[in-house]
């Protein structure tokens, strides 16, 4: 038995084996996703704009996301020491992006009234109302913001202080 659940009672060995098991079987096929498939399907997308003659098929994205998960599996296993120096270069990079976009998105943007930026709510798809556009336009905006395994993580601190459990907090 583990040192940090001696003295618990069976419900805490139970609710932290589910935790577990939920986070294992969680973060593999999120992490699959996030990590591999996006960049597959945005280099297919690339390739679709800047060539008229390609026309994408389901299996390109899905071995370009094969090639991304590689290309990070390789990079982690030889690279791993210059890791610190390359996510400091890509920090800097993302700022410096973020600042050169925003201030060419300031600079170049139609100036409107302030009336119609904080309450005119445009619903150019085709929604019944302009409240369940919102709701649904705003959606991937969150799901950006907050993670799909925030859920987890959270379950995995709440449980953990619920039982008192020693590195769960």
């Amino acid at each position: 038995m583990c040192p940090e659940l001696a003295g618990w009672d069976s419900r805490a060995v139970v609710f932290r084996r589910y935790v577990r098991f939920q986070q294992l079987t969680h973060q593999q096929p999120v992490q699959a996703t996030l990590t591999s498939l996006p960049p597959g399907l945005q280099i297919q997308g690339l390739i679709t704009l800047n060539s008229p003659t390609y026309i994408p098929q389901p299996w390109h994205s899905t071995l370009l996301a094969i090639a991304a998960a590689s290309i990070g599996c390789i990079f982690n296993t030889f690279f791993a020491r210059k890791l610190p120096l390359i996510e400091a270069t890509m920090l800097v990079l993302h700022i410096t992006g973020f600042f050169a976009i925003l201030v060419t998105l300031w600079v170049m943007a139609d100036i409107a009234p302030s009336s119609e930026v904080w309450s005119g709510l445009q619903n150019n798809a085709g929604w019944p109302t302009a409240g369940l556009a919102f709701v649904v336009g705003i959606t991937s905006s969150v799901n950006s913001l907050i993670g799909p395994d925030s859920a987890v993580h959270m379950c995995k601190f709440g449980v953990g202080r619920w039982f008192g459990l020693r590195g769960w907090s």
